[in-house]
């Protein structure tokens, strides 16, 4: 489950004003938990002046966060595979495609991933490490029951005991970003567009 801690990241931005306007929070109100007819996160005043923030979780890219979710079943058997093949002197990094294991039944899948354990047991050894620390790259390689081409680096640990990175390669990342921003302004904005000095509005003090 994704945690995003809406409440302590709007209290961190009101602390924040707070200290820039020398002023204390007042009228504090919740509307979106209250059904209020713009539902912004908080809204508040600081002295005469109003604010609404509206909290959002914007993904690096559109699926990100279901793929994350997805990890137990997408990524996890690979990982667990290489636990005791991979050695302790280094760390292996697997790049996969964005999505690449989306949608693939569970046999498909299983086998898809004894491929690349497979794949990445026979590879993984044959690659130097190098003396300046630097990644050395092998691929991209295209292997024999899996539907695209793999990646794989190999360099001395970062962290003792750390053994496998699992990264993703995404085409157009630049692009993918600015498509998700502007699906959380497309979706957002209307709420603070909204007249919050409304008379039902909770924080409104005046005739």
């Amino acid at each position: 489950m994704l945690t995003v801690n809406e409440g302590k990241a709007c209290d961190a931005i009101v602390r924040r004003l707070e200290e820039r306007e020398r002023k204390e929070r007042a009228y504090l109100s919740w509307p979106e938990k209250e059904k209020h007819k713009s539902p912004v996160e908080v809204a508040f005043k600081l002295g005469d002046q109003l604010y609404a923030i509206e909290h959002t979780v914007i993904e690096p890219f559109k699926g990100h966060i279901r793929m994350e979710a997805q990890t137990e079943k997408l990524f996890a058997p690979i990982a667990n595979g290489l636990k005791k093949s991979l050695g302790t002197d280094a760390l292996v990094e697997l790049y996969l495609p964005l999505h690449g294991l989306d949608g693939k039944k569970s046999p498909e899948l299983e086998t898809i991933h004894q491929a690349i354990v497979a794949w990445v047991e026979m590879t993984a050894p044959t690659i130097p490490l190098r003396s300046d620390g630097k990644r050395t790259p092998v691929g991209p390689m295209k292997v024999e029951k899996v539907p695209f081409d793999l990646f794989l680096c190999r360099f001395p640990p970062i962290i003792p005991g750390q053994r496998l990175l699992i990264k993703h390669t995404v085409a157009n990342i630049e692009k993918l970003r600015s498509e998700r921003m502007q699906t959380a302004i497309d979706k957002k904005f209307p709420k603070l567009a909204h007249d919050l000095q409304a008379s039902d509005n909770p924080c409104y003090q005046g005739p």
